[in-house]
């Protein structure tokens, strides 16, 4: 496997703030209908962007991070700073030189930093209790973490899924057919000893298994672990099935199929098309996806996704907003719902902004789009609740 040095940055939520407002279609079989309702809201005061990857329902606090100064953050519920401490840096009580991808607290009430090469586990006041090597041929750097590292319990020991591909698309990883592979690269590491192994492997029936070609930018993967139910599910970019794994075994054990209200895709390309090919853009800009994956509670599950644009809507409407991001645009992404291993045959408008994580009550974070052209320095976000109507 060729190793490449890849640098990302974080991409963050642009647009109009738009309010969610539920869509009036009635459900069938005589089901309640459901919608999102904005409960809540607050602001981070910060001079740089503030990403927020996990949340304490027992110290009822979030894990933040300050992109740019580096520094990790414990945020109350209503936005206040309660700590900021930066870790960055070579020395005692420092954890190196590399941002972390992925971020978590622990069962335990520590916080877990995941990075390309080390897992790092840190006491409540931030002092670093121990350190454990990833394997992995694939240095990132970021300019902050991207999502949550999901952590569960066996038998009282804690695990947690980590892996290059977590957060990124795969065909930034290798660019051959096994690139294709979007579970790739997904390990297990043993928080007690530091042992890691591969786990959960390519589904055979998945969209990507059917062609020897790639879809660029589509080859991604959404995930949460329910530590109650011992299972984690999971959906990939342009699937159209939660696949639920039981966490014991690694082993697939379930389906829940569903189908997108509207969801535009197109034909995958060779394997190594390059970038500025004209047809690159059916993958990156217009096609329909798969975005974030939210668990509320047992069997209940929300999944944000982009129906997709045609190309002559996407020119009608950038040509208006040069800032414009037709996968930020609420007018082309919708939520769907699951409840008791389900699809609902309805759909919920999308909020504006990029959903987070699920949170006590039926709760989400969700965070506000920034304005690209004013130099903010208050980051908002909302809390929606899912109601029935």
């Amino acid at each position: 496997m060729k190793s490449n040095f890849i640098c990302f940055s974080i991409l963050m939520i642009w647009g109009l703030n738009i309010a969610c407002s539920p869509k009036t279609e009635t459900s069938q079989s005589g089901t309640e209908n459901y919608t999102l309702v904005k409960v809540d809201s607050f602001g981070i005061k910060n001079l740089t962007q503030i990403v927020i990857t996990d949340y304490s329902p027992v110290k009822q606090v979030y894990l933040g991070y300050s992109t740019i100064s580096d520094e990790l953050l414990i945020i109350g519920e209503k936005g206040e700073l309660i700590n900021r401490v930066s870790k960055k840096g070579e020395g005692p009580g420092l954890y190196g030189n590399w941002n972390p991808t992925g971020m978590s607290f622990t069962p335990e009430g520590n916080i877990l930093l995941e990075f390309p090469f080390s897992l790092v586990t840190l006491s409540p006041e931030f002092e670093i209790l121990s350190q454990h090597r990833v394997s992995s041929p694939l240095p990132i750097r970021t300019f902050g973490p991207m999502g949550k590292t999901p952590i569960y319990q066996i038998n009282a020991t804690s695990y947690a899924l980590v892996g290059p591909s977590s957060f990124l698309p795969a065909h930034y990883l290798i660019m051959n057919k096994e690139g294709k592979d979007t579970l790739q690269h997904f390990s297990q590491i043993n928080l007690e000893n530091g042992n890691q192994i591969s786990v959960i492997p390519y589904d055979p029936e998945s969209v990507y298994a059917k062609t020897d070609q790639m879809y660029y930018e589509l080859m991604t993967k959404t995930f949460v672990v329910d530590q109650e139910r011992n299972e984690m599910a999971l959906v990939t970019g342009l699937d159209q099935k939660i696949l639920l794994y039981d966490l014991a075994s690694l082993s697939k054990k379930a389906e829940i199929p569903f189908e997108h209200e509207s969801f535009i895709t197109f034909p995958p390309l060779p394997i190594g098309t390059p970038a500025n090919d004209p047809n690159y853009n059916q993958h990156r800009v217009y096609s329909g996806r798969n975005q974030r994956l939210i668990h509320l509670g047992g069997q209940t599950y929300l999944l944000h996704y982009f129906k997709g644009i045609s190309e002559a809507t996407f020119l009608t409407k950038s040509a208006q907003n040069e800032s414009y991001s037709p996968q930020e645009d609420p007018e082309f992404r919708s939520v769907k719902l699951f409840l008791d291993g389900k699809a609902l045959p309805y759909e919920l408008a999308s909020p504006s902004g990029s959903m987070i994580l699920g949170l006590p009550d039926n709760k989400i974070l969700v965070q506000e789009p920034n304005h690209p052209d004013v130099e903010e320095e208050e980051f908002r976000f909302s809390i929606y609740q899912l109601k029935k109507k």
